[in-house]
């Protein structure tokens, strides 16, 4: 009991301290990324962030404030947040959610809690890293971890990449730009896009790290990307944008011909050319 009763004595003493300065929780080493020079805490006073009169509004103020969030450990640990996805908590309003909020005592409607959960998988298991926070959960799929003390920086994409180291790690504080800084909204990753709630701009990147280059391509959005070269990728992307909007329309069928006729491949199959007429 002796260790945990520590523990719990330096948590609270963490967030006294980040209450009067959370500057001082920012590691030296993310603070070279042009990260924002000040941060807020996020553990008391946030629920103006869920309280907004709609929920559209409430995911757009979550999602915009944690993004570039900084997560720290009692054991030293952080976490630089560059890219999350808001999942509601109620599958009549948002059905790609999952009910499973793996926090005991209903603390995360008290302030943020941050949790490293195992998920298995057709024989498969990874580590998730989440934001729980009244009904809501921001799943982490982008981000710069280290430790405090260093200055080496790992990084991390797509959610199932989140590394076990952090499942050692407790007792996290939350802290955030003091203004939120420019995102790009972007549709969330899913295993299947015939939800309802599956075409929610519900994923928030940082603009910054996306002008970088660090975020995640999204299979619905692949095509309009002006800065790769058109391809199967690219016909595939809009195929499958069109049918999660249920319905193929005629202009889309002329637009995804377009794209193929620009696919290399196309041409070298001699597929551009006129069919020979056979005298048979």
């Amino acid at each position: 009991m002796e260790p945990l009763k520590a523990a719990l004595v330096q948590y609270e003493q963490r967030l006294r301290s980040v209450s009067l300065s959370a500057d001082t929780f920012i590691p030296q080493a993310v603070s070279k990324l042009g990260i924002p020079r000040h941060y807020r805490t996020m553990m008391v006073g946030q629920e103006g962030l869920y309280t907004k009169e709609t929920l559209e509004e409430n995911v757009r103020s979550l999602g915009s404030a944690f993004v570039e969030s900084i997560l720290v450990s009692n054991e030293g640990e952080y976490v630089l947040v560059t890219q999350l996805e808001v999942y509601y908590k109620d599958r009549e309003l948002d059905d790609t959610s999952i009910n499973n909020v793996q926090v005991s005592n209903n603390e995360h409607y008290k302030r943020p809690v941050v949790v490293v959960e195992r998920k298995t998988a057709q024989k498969s298991a990874w580590y998730e890293l989440k934001i729980y926070i009244a009904n809501f959960e921001l799943l982490v799929t982008g981000a710069v971890y280290g430790r405090s003390q260093d200055n080496l920086l790992q990084c991390f994409l797509e959610s199932s990449k989140a590394p076990t180291a952090l499942m050692q790690q407790s007792n996290w504080i939350v802290i955030a730009p003091e203004t939120p800084v420019r995102c790009q909204k972007d549709f969330r990753l899913l295993q299947s896009f015939r939800n309802n709630a599956s075409t929610f701009e519900w994923a928030f990147k940082s603009q910054k790290f996306v002008d970088k280059g660090f975020h995640t391509e999204h299979p619905l959005t692949l095509y309009k990307d002006q800065n790769r070269d058109i391809d199967y990728y690219s016909l595939a992307s809009f195929l499958l944008h069109c049918g999660s909007q249920g319905t193929i329309k005629d202009s889309q069928m002329k637009h995804c011909r377009e794209i193929a006729q620009k696919i290399e491949f196309r041409k070298d199959l001699g597929l551009s050319k006129k069919p020979r007429q056979l005298n048979l």
